[in-house]
């Protein structure tokens, strides 16, 4: 079955390991990956959905990470292989799976041609069944987001969308997040589930019309949180003002005005209530 599965996965393979980073880089642009999706429903700690549009819109568009971000994500890349293999030993490894070589680097969903992803590792278990492996080189002080407040397991949930991403685009029965701390490896297996599916490759596939038609009012009423919104006025559509928001679209422009309305009403019932109390 394992094997079956690997030709499978080679089939819809866009790039291999063996063409390395930079033919990478290339192909994945115009697909939805795992990671442009998380970020795109708003669930990334990284990169916020306006990130994902202008860096769509224009190829030479960096989102701007902190120092410490920047450290975290060159470890990261440099750190994957060796969390792999010592996941691959490990006796608590979840279902005891076995490894399996794959060139494959990105693979595009069986079904959506507008997706991809790239998976960290692919493994096959008795007990799991075809599992698709994602690495996260982290530290102490996030270990906190693996555990609900009932000491319950649960992992950030930009992570978990980039996993049930995965196991969509490779087909896998399970995902396993595998998170290192300092060495110490902390697994969270995220089982299939079509509904959870269905609803994130929903807002993935609105976002990438919206990014292919360069749509930005489109964009813009597709973020829900209000931090994330005022991420996208600030990025893309404000310019200097005596009001200090100004924008070249009149229905647009409405929205943002009924936006900040809202929430200067929002302030005031909170100071309002603070007094009270």
């Amino acid at each position: 079955m394992s094997e079956q599965w690997i030709r499978e996965i080679m089939s819809r393979c866009i790039c291999t390991h063996t063409e390395g980073e930079e033919v990478w880089l290339n192909r994945r642009k115009g697909y939805m990956t795992a990671t442009k999706a998380s970020a795109a429903v708003g669930l990334s700690s990284f990169r916020s959905p306006m990130d994902v549009y202008l860096a769509w819109v224009n190829p030479d568009y960096k989102p701007s990470f902190n120092r410490a971000q920047k450290l975290r994500m060159r470890i990261g890349s440099v750190a994957e292989a060796e969390i792999l293999a010592s996941a691959a030993t490990d006796p608590n490894r979840p279902g005891m799976y076995t490894p399996l070589e794959c060139d494959a680097m990105l693979v595009a969903h069986p079904e959506y041609e507008w997706a991809a992803c790239s998976p960290d590792g692919l493994a096959f278990s008795e007990e799991l069944g075809k599992v698709v492996l994602e690495v996260k080189n982290t530290n102490v002080n996030v270990k906190h987001q693996y555990t609900t407040e009932d000491g319950k397991p649960c992992e950030p949930a930009g992570y978990r969308a980039q996993v049930v991403y995965n196991i969509a685009c490779t087909g896998a029965d399970n995902g396993i997040l595998e998170a290192s701390f300092n060495g110490d490896i902390l697994y969270r297996t995220i089982p299939r589930d079509k509904e959870e599916i269905d609803w994130l490759f929903n807002r993935a596939h609105e976002f990438y019309r919206a990014c292919e038609a360069e749509d930005e009012l489109a964009v813009f009423s597709l973020i829900k949180d209000g931090n994330l919104r005022w991420d996208a006025i600030r990025k893309i559509y404000a310019r200097s003002s005596s009001d200090g928001v100004s924008v070249a679209d009149v229905e647009l422009d409405e929205h943002i005005a009924e936006y900040k309305e809202l929430s200067a009403q929002l302030k005031d019932v909170t100071s309002r209530h603070k007094i009270l109390k």
